[in-house]
């Protein structure tokens, strides 16, 4: 048996597994299939489908539900998983390591709004990027 056949996953199983991580995305965003069909223009039905692994988005798509999700595309590609604090800090001198705590501190004690519309779902979407200095 071809070695790339042996870990190769059918298209079916593929749009399954993407699915499940893009309503994984919106739940844990407290997002409808409403609220995020309306953010990208389309049919409720189309997200439903999206999530049950019926159908598959395209990559613009794809793009904009990551960004209204507030995650990354290979996250509901591929499963990666943004790095957790503790991850970040490792390596980090005490000061560093301190202050990565304190950001996440704030960050968790920060009440995070529920977008009521399309346009706060958009704004509200942003995902952690790097900026250079």
């Amino acid at each position: 048996m071809n070695i790339l056949a042996a870990v190769a996953l059918s298209d079916e199983r593929m749009r399954q597994l993407m699915g499940e991580r893009m309503r994984r995305a919106r739940t844990q965003r407290k997002l409808t299939q409403l609220q995020v069909a309306h953010a990208l223009e389309i049919d409720k039905g189309q997200i439903s489908r999206w999530e049950r692994g019926k159908s598959a988005p395209s990559v613009m798509q794809l793009l904009h539900l990551a960004r209204c999700c507030g995650t990354r595309p290979e996250t509901i590609i591929e499963g990666l998983v943004e790095p957790t604090w503790e991850q970040l800090a490792h390596g980090l001198d005490g000061q560093a390591r301190a202050a990565i705590y304190d950001l996440a501190k704030l960050l968790r004690e920060r009440p995070t709004p529920v977008p009521s519309g399309p346009e706060e779902v958009m704004s509200a979407a942003t995902p952690m990027t790097s900026h250079s200095g």
